[in-house]
């Protein structure tokens, strides 16, 4: 059964046109926040198997995308939460955790997530998303943010500096590349052996002929994922990192390779011989 009046299809139909995007999809939502609160309280078997599927996707679509710990100033922390499936997803009742006992952010009634878009949870800000806290709650030397649905279940997880040196490590280092001139091909990998999102801005790989690489802000290494950082190689399937080095970096007779935090602090190291 349509809790759609003939007036509401209408103006459903003359919003497609519009060529201003951030209108429309604020029209749409208040729209759909409209006949959701119209719907009647025992919900019909599609309504049960469209919202089945919805809770589905949403594990899946939604994800922990960036946390900001606010290094210059507290005000400008924030966690990113973003949609990278097709659906819309009603963030009713989910809950956002940024480390500690307390420390939750409880999204309100219909809070829609469109799809290819991100919402922002400030610690202090004027935004429409804010912990209202007046001092900082994301740890500068890490932490570990989760993310929950309406039924508690873990749905993202976000890890970065301390909070992570259990999870990742140096796993391989391929030091005879197959390129006889300069070895282009060689690379060093690096795994996440858990369950969080690992935050990979500024840590740094070094070789003992002091050659570094430093991955750039924005960098992530998923759960359960590896990454490479060749020598003079892009290969997108495995991160798209290179050092871009015109010479070979990893010593066929032994090397050591070692992996650093944003805070300099040693995090991984594999030697060879």
């Amino acid at each position: 059964m349509s809790y759609f009046t003939l007036d509401d299809l209408e103006k459903a139909q003359s919003l497609v046109f519009s060529k201003d995007k951030l209108r429309t999809w604020q029209q749409l939502s208040e729209l759909l926040t409209t006949q959701l609160d119209t719907v009647k309280k025992e919900p019909d078997p599609f309504s049960t198997w469209w919202n089945t599927n919805f809770a589905l996707f949403s594990s899946v679509q939604v994800q922990i995308s960036a946390v900001n710990a606010g290094f210059a100033s507290f005000e400008d922390e924030y966690i990113e939460i973003g949609n990278f499936g097709p659906s819309i997803i009603d963030l009713s009742g989910w809950r956002l955790n940024a480390g500690s006992e307390g420390q939750d952010y409880d999204f309100n009634k219909h809070t829609l997530l469109f799809p290819q878009d991100v919402i922002r949870v400030y610690t202090n800000h004027e935004n429409a998303y804010s912990f209202d806290s007046r001092r900082p709650i994301l740890n500068n030397k890490g932490d570990t943010v989760s993310l929950y649905d309406n039924q508690s279940n873990l749905v993202s997880c976000y890890a970065y500096g301390r909070d992570t040196h259990h999870d990742v490590g140096i796993t391989h280092i391929f030091f005879d590349g197959n390129d006889p001139k300069k070895e282009s091909d060689e690379y060093i990998e690096i795994g996440n052996l858990g369950n969080h999102i690992i935050d990979l801005s500024l840590w740094e790989i070094t070789s003992n002929g002091g050659q570094r690489f430093q991955f750039p802000v924005g960098s992530k290494l998923m759960p359960h994922s590896e990454l490479r950082v060749y020598t003079n190689h892009i290969d997108e399937s495995t991160g798209g990192y290179s050092f871009n080095s015109n010479r070979a970096i990893w010593n066929n007779n032994g090397d050591v390779g070692k992996l650093f935090d944003y805070q300099k602090m040693l995090v991984s190291e594999y030697a060879y011989a």
